[in-house]
């Protein structure tokens, strides 16, 4: 006997999901990819689709495929409840209206059991979140082609053909001949695959060689499907057409006595000449003679991607040849213009900062918007809140090359593109009539010029990053050497925008542009960062050189000097180099590397161990070794040849190369400050552009927490992490290097002493071990010591120059295990619960001699009263004020020195009386 029975050998898994993408209303939905492959691509601004790729995956006899209907609901204010989700949730369910979503209605989604990940690409351009119309909207969407872009096909000798007649067709004369080889049913008799497009305008030129009864030989665009976008016949319907009147989409075009044989014309179409119309012009060459002009009705927008001459039954067709087709297509996926983008960054009530439209100098910002238009400069990009709004449009801004300021007059925001847009003859000029000092003036040598951008960007056809590179390869051959850097501009799509924007920057880093800081009168007080203006000085053999400022103070009320930090302009610049080397001997490989100025070294503090390593593993290593500790730097490039630097340690038994260090940003005190400023000037800035706002930065021995910056002003929080407020004299380095910083990787111990080194390495090589700084770190279990208290104050003031009577200090706790947040907490921050076991040490000193006066540890509370009798004799106390956890002081103590009296009996002498020398002053006190 035998018996069958099924075999299971899979499962199918099916899928209900409601998917919210982004906010909304957005344009349209362009693609849908499963685990990065295509399920279905078009241009849909809501409804359902049919999802039908069961094979994709594999098909039964792997993974399965995607197959099932899905709505797309694209947020807008009218958008109903979904049906689907209804009849699964009940009525209650909203609307999602101002979010874009994906509705999945228990859709095939393969034989894995693992859900594959789903991502989708939409536009939103013309459709503004608040529901009001684009502003500027006939300037909004730049094609992803750039505008003019085309796909131009003069037809040669090295052209590809498809043909069901190979024989149907010969090569001459630089032009498509048919070879009227063979009658039968309808066929290509040319097709040629054109980048997806939605058709702006189109052009071709044929010959036409016969007009007799029965021909059929058209031009067509459409799309792969066969939807034609438009198609012509220029040849006599004999069934139809008595009359013999060439037809365009089936209508009359052209009248009977028009067309000519062996004559050459020109066909001509473009989109939109009028609301669902396109229009059409066809020229004889011979004489430029308009034969024919018209519109008809403009079928649906459609993505073509082919261009036809199609064939029909006929042996003997009447246009024999074609050439120069010319078409101009926007792309199916449009770019925003970035000024769009920043405008709705500003004024969006939602997600945006949230001015309002009068806030805007509109005047200034249609400019702009219609330069980037003309350059074809589109943008498309993603913003999440991981970025804030001010950092997105840094972004922005860096991309085009542009600056936004709020206008002093006017308190309007403005968009100023940097283009060569002026005359030079009208610039206002500073010179020393109008000019103070000029201070901090560099010109890069030819060793410091970069010869090689490579810029990333986004193919938006691919779907992925892609590279490209330009280089100046008079600069390379001057160097000896390639000298490059890279640029990553993520909003930009297509390599024809990435080309230009990488030669932009080129330009800029390979020409040896002058830098300085002018100090001028209020005839520079209507100047704005990206404005431009000559200078003449003699001193630097200056004379109207042109320069564009990139930063500017006004003053502060008491002093009406403008400061201005700027830098020669590169489109006042020959574009060829001038500079011409002084001989050498040997080749150049680079410029030598010099020492590094501007840096810091440091015993690695707890929180830095936490971000790299994770705080259950740092805790760990505490538990075990409460002693132990890394030894850091951060350092800032001191040249622009600079690639990195190596760290070199040294505990006793020689140097050894320990780790790569990547160059921190820097900046330098523009003025003295003490304990409690949060906003001061700062000069000089390196790489403002990589600054993240809320990492914190190095000035002397304390810490702070980035707030805002400038290229002329930063404001902080003070004291963060295990540091405290101190004073800063003008001139201290600013040291970036939270996010740069590099670490021995050896555990020390306590007490060890470690000599640094910094080695700064070009592409000459790398700085000789004897000609670097160095410096000592010695260890001191930082990683494990308790955060010193904050808010800190002395009879209820902040660190006041003159006390008297009994002296009270008070404070707020802090906690080094808790305060590994995103926030960093600062000195006049709020209390935090403080570690357990945590107490507090009080010392007071006769600063004078180091004499200590009084003592008091063990605090368990958050203040503490030294009483007169403890201070006798005291006139400069400094006081201190130390956390204490299992008998580890905090790093660093709360401190201050200040002039102290009693209060009580004073007793001073008029006229500064000073008695005679040997003698004596007798006081007598009578009741």
């Amino acid at each position: 006997m035998g018996s069958s029975k099924k075999v299971t050998v899979g499962y199918k898994y099916y899928v209900g999901m409601h998917m919210i993408l982004c906010h909304g209303p957005v344009d349209r939905l362009l693609r849908i990819q499963v685990d990065e492959r295509d399920v279905w691509d078009g241009r849909l601004s809501g409804g359902q689709i049919a999802l039908n790729q069961p094979n994709v995956f594999g098909g039964e006899s792997r993974e399965g495929g995607i197959q099932g209907a899905v709505d797309f609901e694209a947020g807008h204010a009218a958008q109903e409840q979904n049906s689907y989700l209804l009849s699964k949730l009940g009525s209650y369910v909203p609307s999602f209206r101002g979010v874009a979503g994906m509705v999945l209605r228990q859709i095939y989604v393969g034989m894995n059991p693992y859900l594959k990940k789903w991502s989708f690409r939409l536009q939103r351009i013309h459709t503004r979140q608040n529901g009001l119309p684009q502003w500027h909207d006939s300037k909004a969407e730049i094609s992803g082609l750039g505008v003019g872009a085309n796909v131009n096909e003069t037809f040669s000798n090295t052209a590809i053909f498809e043909s069901n007649d190979p024989a149907a067709y010969i090569v001459e004369q630089n032009s498509i001949r048919n070879s009227g080889s063979a009658a039968g049913s309808v066929s290509s008799f040319y097709k040629r695959q054109i980048p997806t497009l939605i058709i702006k305008s189109f052009s071709v030129e044929f010959l036409v060689e016969r007009l007799s009864a029965g021909d059929s030989m058209r031009i067509a665009i459409a799309s792969d499907n066969g939807t034609a976008w438009f198609s012509f016949n220029p040849v006599r319907e004999a069934v139809v057409d008595a009359l013999q009147r060439p037809m365009i989409n089936g209508n009359n075009a052209i009248a009977p006595d028009k067309l000519d044989v062996n004559v050459w014309y020109r066909l001509e179409v473009n989109a939109n000449v009028s609301p669902g119309n396109l229009g059409y012009k066809i020229t004889r060459l011979s004489d430029s003679a308009t034969i024919s002009t018209g519109q008809y009705p403009q079928p649906q927008e459609i993505a073509v991607s082919q261009l036809m001459f199609v064939r029909d039954q006929d042996s003997s067709p009447s246009i024999t040849r074609f050439k120069n087709v010319l078409i101009v297509g926007a792309g199916t996926t449009g770019d925003m213009n970035p000024a769009h983008i920043i405008r709705e960054c500003l004024t969006d009530p939602l997600w945006g900062m949230g001015y309002l439209e009068a806030d805007i100098d509109d005047l200034s910002f249609m400019a702009a918007a219609d330069t980037l238009y003309a350059e074809g400069f589109g943008m498309s990009l993603l913003w999440d809140t991981e970025t804030s709004i001010e950092e997105f449009i840094k972004i922005i801004v860096k991309h085009i090359d542009a600056s936004v300021y709020v206008d002093r007059k006017t308190g309007r925001f403005v968009l100023k593109l940097i283009r060569d847009d002026y005359n030079p003859a009208n610039l206002l000029t500073l010179n020393e009539s109008n000019v103070e000092k000029i201070a901090d003036f560099n010109r890069p040598s030819i060793g410091e010029l970069i010869n090689s951008v490579t810029v990333t960007y986004w193919n938006s056809e691919t779907g992925q990053n892609a590279t490209l590179t330009v280089q100046d390869i008079a600069l390379s051959q001057q160097q000896q050497s390639t000298v490059g850097t890279s640029v990553t501009y993520e909003g930009i799509t297509n390599a024809h925008i990435a080309s230009r924007v990488a030669q932009r920057d080129l330009k800029t880093l390979s020409t040896p542009l002058a830098s300085c800081t002018i100090y001028a009168n209020r005839a520079a007080a209507g100047l704005n960062v990206g404005d431009v203006f000559k200078l003449t000085w003699p001193v630097y053999d200056l004379t109207d050189m042109v320069m564009r400022v990139t930063g500017i103070a006004y003053g502060d009320g008491r002093s009406h000097r403008v400061r201005i930090q700027c830098v020669q302009d590169a489109f006042a610049t020959p574009d060829s180099a001038i500079i011409v080397p002084p001989p050498i001997e040997r080749p150049d490989t680079g410029q030598e590397p010099v020492p590094i100025a501007r840096y810091a070294v440091f015993e690695v503090p707890y929180f830095e161990l936490v971000q790299r390593q994770g705080q259950p593993a740092i805790d760990a290593l505490l538990a075990g070794n409460p002693d132990m500790g890394f030894v850091g730097a951060g350092a800032a490039r001191p040249q622009g040849a600079a690639l990195s630097a190596r760290i070199y340690t040294d505990m006793g038994n020689g140097y050894e190369d320990v780790s790569n260090l990547d160059f921190s940003p820097c900046a330098v005190l523009d003025e003295a400050i003490d304990q409690m400023a949060t906003t001061f000037a700062i000069r000089e800035v390196q790489d403002i552009e990589a600054i993240t706002l809320g990492t914190w930065f190095q000035l002397g021995t304390e810490l702070m927490s980035v707030e805002s910056i400038t290229t002329s002003s930063i404001t902080v929080k003070r004291g963060v992490l295990d540091t405290v407020p101190a004073s800063h004299s003008d001139g201290d380095s600013l040291i970036f290097w939270d996010e740069y910083g590099e670490a021995d990787p050896t555990e020390y111990i306590a007490s060890e002493q470690i000599n640094v080194k910094l080695l700064t390495v070009t592409g000459a090589g790398r700085l000789a071990l004897a000609n670097a700084p160095q410096d000592t770190v010695t260890l001191d279990s930082r990683a494990l010591r308790p955060y010193p208290p904050g808010n800190f104050k002395i009879n209820g003031s902040y660190f006041p120059n003159a006390v008297s009577g009994p002296v009270s200090l008070s404070w707020v706790e802090r906690n080094r295990l808790q305060q590994t947040g995103a926030v960093l907490i600062g000195f006049s921050d709020g209390t935090v619960t403080p570690e357990t076991g945590t107490t507090y040490n009080v010392y007071a000193y006769d600063d004078s001699n180091n004499d200590l006066k009084y003592s008091n540890t063990g605090i368990t509370g958050i203040s503490d009263v030294i009483g007169v009798g403890f201070l006798a004799g005291v006139i400069n106390l400094r006081v201190e004020l130390y956390a204490v956890r299992d008998g580890y002081q905090s790093l660093q103590p709360q401190t201050h020195v200040m002039q102290w009296s009693s209060g009580e009996n004073m007793m001073t002498f008029e006229n500064n009386y000073t008695p005679d020398a040997g003698n004596s002053v007798q006081l007598q006190f009578t009741q």
